[in-house]
């Protein structure tokens, strides 16, 4: 039996390897209506000032500014200038600037409540980076030719077409290898599990034939050999809306020392208490008790019976209505239940051993969940039976790679079959799957078969269902009354779409950029004026693999490097008219 554990301080968390931070998922429940910070601290202080720097114009620069006891940080952006912190709570702060290329100095500042404070600051522009790399156009980074469409289509949904970016973590020079090293890399790809563990799921063979998989290494082995000139992708950096940023803010919740708050996933309507995972635990968050670090989190521990095998991350965590908590796990290949009032933990094997990705629940108490590592089937998880039943949504398209699942107001699954471009449907009433296919897009948004299948779905309130299309970096869209599809492409190029999520306003948001700097940050997509606006990232290398609104709007997340818990409010940063109505 597992017990929760409350971290009094930092001697008493104790330090695991989190794994792979993009793989892991949070489930949250939104707060009480009228706290978002927690009821104990009132929120009416300021801190704002002006930006100065002594090369180039100051532009939608980011200021950050930390709460040194309770390990929170709150990042807005410049307009002209100048930035304001609207309703803080009174504590210490360090407050800085943070742009690529410039240096920004620290100031200390003491908040009292209801106070304001003003903190200047100068910034120093770094000298620039030299590469030898040539900066080139897409046809020029990927020459066409089969392996380039093999690649586009069964590839770039998780590499996306940038692979300086996903694979050596933006150096491009470190992408020119020989033969055999490219070979190794296919092959630990390919044949070993999840996170380059042999014990965990692995790929679904027949998402990629033989003949395709010798052709992608040789592709790469040719066009990216070790004795080539480097190369890079020629991105252009998004135009920034210094009034729309303005008006947004970013707080971040540090965690416990070894522990990775991951990426989030849906608000649940149970309690006032976030759920997400720890790496080898679930932890929760309930600032309505207390924001104090870090007694604000509670941990349970998963059993490992096999120390040698890291059996998590969770993907997705989900608070139930009977008040218990599950799990799925990539690796384990398990859901796993807790009690959170008696710390009691159980796990359900999968009957295929298939490696569960997301998770969605629907009106009869179950849990649907989709599968792209081990047997490509989409599975269903009877929390008041413990049993679970395993489907093949589309037995004619082997290796489906389903990335992602959610269940509409009529209990219909929607999957997305990234591997084969397919989306699916599950009627309950009939017991029946139906495969959907979007077109194929180019990079340019030209029709074609260069882009890999829809990834990561999500519902708006009009019950259709929009998901990204990475590989194209653009937004589907199907509306299952018409039978119809739409496409949308984003305009910042190769900004590889990853997770997509509509809000109460049926706005939808895009994780952008993974491993890119250019791009990284949320692009919010308004359906009536067809627009896309850009939100960098409160840090230039932040990955966020899932997003979830709660009941006002406020959209979680995990960012950073150590994972932190993230709230973005994209109007969150003006003045309050109460201390707890930020």
């Amino acid at each position: 039996m597992a017990r929760a554990r409350k971290f009094k301080s930092w001697r008493s968390a104790v330090t695991l390897c989190a794994g792979m931070l993009a793989s892991v998922a949070v489930w949250i429940s939104f707060f009480s209506a009228g706290s978002t910070l927690g009821q104990t601290v009132a929120q009416n202080s300021m801190i704002s000032g002006k930006v100065t720097a002594d090369q180039g114009v100051v532009r939608a620069f980011r200021v950050r500014a930390k709460d040194t006891v309770r390990k929170i940080t709150y990042t807005v952006f410049t307009n002209k200038g100048r930035y304001q912190i609207f309703n803080l709570p009174a504590g210490s702060y360090e407050v800085s600037a943070l742009q690529e290329g410039f240096e920004s100095p620290v100031q200390q500042v003491q908040l009292k409540a209801g106070g304001a404070e003003t903190a200047d600051l100068t910034l120093k522009a770094k000298p620039p980076e030299k590469l030898n790399v040539d900066m080139v156009d897409f046809d020029a980074y990927l020459p066409p030719g089969r392996g380039r469409d093999v690649f586009m289509n069964r590839c770039s949904g998780c590499h996306g077409v940038r692979l300086s970016s996903a694979m050596t973590g933006g150096n491009a020079k470190a992408l020119f290898r020989s033969e055999a090293v490219w070979r190794s890399e296919v092959s630990r790809m390919l044949d070993r599990g999840y996170g380059g563990e042999q014990k965990a799921p692995k790929l679904d063979p027949a998402a990629l034939s033989s003949a395709d998989r010798e052709e992608i290494t040789k592709y790469l082995a040719v066009n990216f050999a070790e004795d080539s000139k480097p190369r890079d992708l020629k991105i252009a950096e998004p135009v920034l809306d210094e009034d729309e940023l303005a008006k947004a803010i970013y707080i971040q919740y540090e965690l416990p020392p070894g522990r990775s708050g991951g990426s989030t996933n849906w608000p649940s309507k149970v309690s006032p208490t976030i759920w997400f995972s720890g790496g080898t635990s679930i932890m929760a968050m309930d600032l309505n008790k207390t924001m104090d670090y870090p007694d604000r989190y509670r941990e349970w521990m998963i059993p490992q019976p096999d120390p040698s095998y890291r059996r998590a991350p969770q993907h997705t965590v989900v608070e139930m209505g009977d008040g218990h908590v599950y799990w799925v796990e990539l690796r384990g290949t398990a859901v796993g239940e807790l009690d959170p009032k008696t710390g009691e933990m159980k796990r359900y094997p999968s009957p295929s051993g298939a490696g569960m990705h997301t998770a969605w629940p629907d009106s009869k108490g179950r849990i649907w969940y989709s599968s792209i590592f081990g047997p490509s089937v989409v599975g269903m998880f009877d929390t008041k039976t413990k049993k679970i039943t395993e489907f093949d949504p589309s037995p004619d398209r082997k290796g489906g790679g389903w990335y992602g699942i959610v269940v509409d107001r009529k209990d219909r699954v929607w999957a997305a079959g990234t591997s084969v471009n397919v989306l699916a449907s599950f009627d309950p009433k009939t017991e029946k799957w139906t495969p959907h296919f979007p077109p194929q897009k180019g990079v340019d948004g030209s029709e074609g078969a260069m882009s890999s299948g829809p990834r990561r779905p999500t519902l708006d309130s009009k019950g259709r269902i929009w998901f990204s299309m990475t590989g194209a970096t653009a937004l589907g869209m199907f509306d299952p009354e018409s039978g119809k599809f739409n496409e949308y492409t984003i305009p910042f190029r190769y900004s590889m779409p990853y997770e997509c999520w509509a809000d109460n306003e049926d706005n939808v948001w895009l994780d952008l950029g993974w491993g890119q700097k250019e791009h990284t940050g949320l692009a919010r997509f308004d359906p009536k004026t067809e627009k896309f606006t850009f939100f960098p990232y409160p840090n230039p290398d932040d990955h966020n693999a899932k997003i979830s609104v709660d009941q006002r709007g406020i959209l979680w997340m995990g960012t950073g490097r150590p994972s932190q818990l993230t709230s973005f409010r994209p109007k969150g940063n003006v003045p309050s008219r109460s201390p707890a109505t930020n």
